[in-house]
């Protein structure tokens, strides 16, 4: 893998990675942002009441921003996360390695190098996509074997 390589990759995953989750809120006549000081002058805005994160627990408890009940949960929740990005950056990936072909032109190295790319690319894509049924084939195996 060369440094043009790599340094897509990189550029591939800053994009991904920096992608707004969620909307920042938007203060109308409300008062000024939490933490900063109203306008000299400004009358002081009423104290606005603390919204808990996470409906149905105590105001003073932590609470699971995940929403995991069990290591199953968290890790299926992990695995989808994981197929969220992996599948953007093999589709990435595979249009990379369209234009290394294209910019061998005939060069046996380059051409080695760019099918050997693929090969991995598409390797790591199908560990990826066949992971779930892996862990439900090991699961039912599993239960065979305790009953």
């Amino acid at each position: 893998m060369n440094y043009k390589s790599i340094a897509l990759i990189a550029i591939g995953l800053a994009i991904i990675l920096t992608m707004p989750i969620r909307a920042t809120p938007q203060r109308s006549e409300a008062g000024p942002l939490p933490g900063s000081s109203p306008a000299a002058g400004a009358p002081a805005a009423a104290a606005q009441p603390t919204v808990n994160p996470c409906p149905g627990t105590p105001e003073n408890e932590l609470c699971d921003p995940i929403g995991s009940k069990s290591v199953e949960d968290l890790l299926k929740k992990m695995q989808e996360v994981i197929i969220k990005i992996a599948i953007p950056l093999a589709v990435i990936m595979i249009i990379w390695i369209g234009i290394q072909f294209f910019l061998s032109q005939g060069n046996p190295e380059k051409v080695s190098s760019a099918r050997k790319a693929l090969w991995w690319t598409i390797v790591g894509l199908m560990i990826i996509l066949i992971g779930e049924g892996f862990v439900s084939l090991i699961r039912s195996i599993l239960e065979l074997s305790k009953g």
